[in-house]
Parts: structure tokens; C-alpha cells; sequence
């Protein structure tokens, strides 16, 4: 725990706005083409990370603007700078499942290797890549760089799309639209037109849900038909085993209903060709299950009743980075620190409540609020939320990310959710500070 001379600096500090980075014009500093950086991560305490492969693909189909702004919401940044003067040119920030393994109690009985992938634009001219890992004070801190040269000779270019990719929803470029692609896993060559039916199920499943159906017009959706060897997803509780192409599987840290992909170099090999803001995986089973990580992908079962709000829910982690409001037990331990504002803006701690939706509280509404009927779709402060029963606060009593409701997200993360879809369009250039 922090003394309360570092709990003030982690405050200063987390304040700083995100939009003190420059603004950098796109061709000044990048070639019209994708880097793909494939590391590994290992360790417990400390994180440590060695650089694996780095791949080259045509076309950079993506925003173009606000290189080194955006939302300050993730566990690790990509940080790029140019040389020699060290000007930041590009930042992008994203949360892994191995910060998620670190607050489990498997780290302190072994160490555990994960595959991981980022992707950022190609540099022109030399640069300095840092990939970065919060502290205990939040700030981000250096566990990988190296200098980008243009004339390296370890690049790996890369040509074509792995698997055939389709545009199945055009509302404009990608480069001021929100685009998502939908990749499936554990569908056979025969069930492909299953994954077509699914994925325009899931389409419409998007479009009901508010604030999607105001933005409609705002996303491009994409489609990649990439077939498994097996039907289904890997179920370790009932020993059943299935050869899929990533590899996906229930019971992620002894949690049966949390469902996950780990080899994600593979997975961006999938989908980098293909212009996408967010990666959403629909996995072929009818077993209850899901997850979501920001800024990396969201995944669901799509034959199980709940599907469609299970969808919703992972997406509001994997697009959105909202936390989970529910208070039950999970495999975590001590995921927020209860001396710090946690970065996801749909809970507090209350430390820094001012960077949240405090704004949004009526003066009538006594903060804490009392979790009773008479605060029923009232936007206040109710105790229970990020799997901590005391502590931490939710914002409305109930909200798609506590519980299984139907076109259900409260207020606050309603905002959350337009402001990151405004971001992506170009009409927020820096969406509202979270504070630490």
C-alpha cells in the first residue's frame, strides 16, 4: 500500500490531460504500411519481455490523427519516438490477460509465458519503440524498446490476407469510422455459412443497443472466413479438447464461464490486413461464456440464450474499457487498489471521483448511495463493483455491466461508450481524464 505522500503524487501525476502530447501529421513521420510487433511477456512481481518478430503490412487503414492522444484507459502503451530528438509520434494504449494473471495466485508458484502483438504505423525514419507497463503509481514504465530502422533486414513482410476477408456493413472510410471485424473460432470449413448467419445476428444484436443504434452510421464491419479443423471451444472442466484455429478455451483462471484466445500474434496475423478498431471473436459453442480485453478483442459463445447480452457486455470491456460492476468472487486478488482511482470511468474508489461521473450526480443524491429502491435508476455512487463488495462504486444500481439485462447499459457508461465512438470518428480529439 502507498503512503499518502505517493498516494499525492499518483493524483498529480494522473491528472496530467493526455493532450499534451503534440499532434503529429501522419505522413511527416509514417509510411503508408503496418508494423506488427510480436513480444513475450513472463514473469510475476516484475514483468519482464523480450522482443520475438516484427512484420511489415501494406496499408494503413486507420486513423490518421490524434497520433499521440487518445483515451488513457489501458494496463500497457506502445510509445513511439522519433530520433535523435525523442518527440513522441505515436501512442496507443491496451490492456492484456497477462496483467489479469499477475492478481491471481499462480504467479507466486510459477512463471508463465505469454505471446503477445501490437500493431502501430511504419516509421519513415529511425525511431525508438518503447513498450511500456504501469507501475504501482500508475505511470507507465519501459519493459521493451528498440530502435526502428528503416533499413533493417529482420522485417517480415507480408503480403496477402491469411484467409479471405469481406466488407458486410460500408458507411464510409476507416480512417473516420469505427471498424470492427468478426473473426470466428471453432467453425469448420461446412459451418462457414453458420459464421455468416451468426456474425449478421450479432450485427443486429449491435445496432438495438444504445448508444449503437444512434452511431449506426458510424461503423464499418468486416468479416474474415477462417475455418477450424473442429467445431466447438476447449472446455478443460469436462476434459474436452478441440482443435480450433486460435486455440480458444473456457475456465481461463479456473473461471468456467470466462472465455479466452492467448496466442495473440496469431490472432493479429488473422486480422491486421483488414482494417479494424476492435476485433470481436464469435465462438461457435452454446455454452455460456465470454470476455473482453481493451484495445485487444472481445469474445462470446453465440448459441447460448445469453448470448446477446453477454456480447454486449465484453464488448463495453474490449471497446469501451468499462470494468465489470459486480461484487462476486473471482480468481482475482486486490485487482484495484482501494487507494487509487481506478483508470475504467463506470467505477471509483471515490479517491479521485471528480475525473468520473460525479458530475452527472444530482445534489439531492447523498454519495455513497444507499443501494435501496429509492435510488433505482438513479445515477449516484452504490457500493459493490470491480469485484470488491466494499471499497469500490458502480453508478447506477444496475447496468449491462453488473448484470444480464437487455439493452441495458446505465448512463455513465452510455457516455463512455459515445464518447469512444466519437473519438474514433474525429469529433473527440481527447475523451474526459479518468484520474488515478
Amino acid at each position: 500500500m502507498f503512503d499518502v505522500s505517493k498516494k499525492i503524487l499518483c493524483l498529480a501525476i494522473g491528472l496530467l490531460p493526455v493532450h499534451l502530447l503534440p499532434a503529429q501529421e501522419f505522413e511527416d513521420h509514417f509510411s503508408d504500411s503496418v508494423l506488427q510487433v510480436d513480444y513475450a511477456l513472463w514473469g510475476h512481481d516484475s514483468t519482464l519481455a523480450s522482443l520475438i518478430k516484427l512484420k511489415k503490412y501494406p496499408g494503413w487503414n486507420r486513423k490518421k490523427t490524434g497520433l499521440t492522444a487518445g483515451p488513457d484507459l489501458g494496463d500497457f502503451q506502445l510509445l513511439v519516438e522519433s530520433l535523435p530528438l525523442g518527440q513522441p509520434i505515436y501512442r496507443y494504449q491496451y490492456s492484456l490477460l497477462y496483467r489479469e494473471w499477475q492478481t491471481t495466485g499462480e504467479p507466486t508458484r510459477r512463471n508463465r509465458y505469454f505471446n503477445e502483438s501490437v500493431i502501430m504505423p511504419l516509421p519513415k525514419h529511425k525511431a525508438l519503440v518503447k513498450i511500456q507497463s504501469r507501475d504501482t503509481c500508475m505511470n507507465f514504465q519501459s519493459i521493451l524498446e528498440f530502435t526502428y530502422n528503416p533499413d533493417r533486414v529482420d522485417l517480415k513482410e507480408v503480403q496477402n490476407n491469411r484467409f479471405p476477408a469481406r466488407k458486410i456493413f460500408d458507411s464510409g472510410s476507416p480512417e473516420d469510422h469505427v471498424d470492427f471485424v468478426f473473426i470466428p473460432e471453432g467453425y469448420t470449413i461446412d459451418e462457414m455459412e453458420k459464421f455468416r448467419k451468426d456474425v449478421d445476428r450479432f450485427s443486429g444484436y449491435l445496432f438495438n443497443w444504445k448508444p449503437f443504434t444512434k452511431y449506426r452510421e458510424a461503423f464499418n464491419l468486416w468479416l474474415i472466413e477462417a475455418p477450424s479443423a473442429e467445431s466447438g471451444s476447449d472446455i478443460p472442466g469436462e476434459n474436452s479438447w478441440k482443435n480450433t484455429l486460435l486455440n480458444s478455451r473456457f475456465y481461463t483462471f479456473n473461471s468456467e464461464r470466462y472465455l479466452s484466445v492467448q496466442n495473440i500474434p496469431l490472432l493479429k496475423d488473422i486480422a491486421t490486413l483488414t482494417p479494424h478498431d476492435h476485433v470481436i471473436i464469435l465462438v461457435n459453442s452454446g455454452k455460456y461464456g465470454g470476455g473482453g480485453i481493451y484495445n485487444q478483442y472481445s469474445i462470446t459463445s453465440v448459441d447460448h440464450p445469453h448470448s446477446e447480452t453477454v456480447f454486449l457486455h465484453e464488448l463495453g470491456h474490449g471497446f469501451a474499457g468499462l470494468a465489470d460492476e459486480y461484487s462476486s468472487d473471482v480468481a482475482y486478488s486486490n485487482y484495484y487498489s482501494l487507494d487509487q482511482e481506478p483508470l475504467q470511468f463506470n467505477i471509483t474508489s471515490l479517491v479521485n471521483f471528480e475525473c468520473k461521473w460525479q458530475y452527472m450526480i444530482k445534489d439531492s443524491t447523498p454519495v455513497p448511495t444507499p443501494d435501496t429502491d429509492e435510488y433505482d435508476n438513479t445515477i449516484g455512487a452504490f457500493e459493490g463493483a470491480g469485484y470488491s463488495r466494499e471499497g469500490l462504486y458502480r453508478p447506477y444500481r444496475n447496468c449491462s455491466m453488473r448484470v444480464n439485462l437487455q439493452d441495458g447499459f446505465c448512463p455513465v457508461c452510455h457516455k463512455a461508450i459515445t464518447e469512444m465512438i466519437r473519438y474514433y470518428t474525429g469529433e473527440l480529439e481527447n475523451l474526459r481524464g479518468t484520474g488515478h
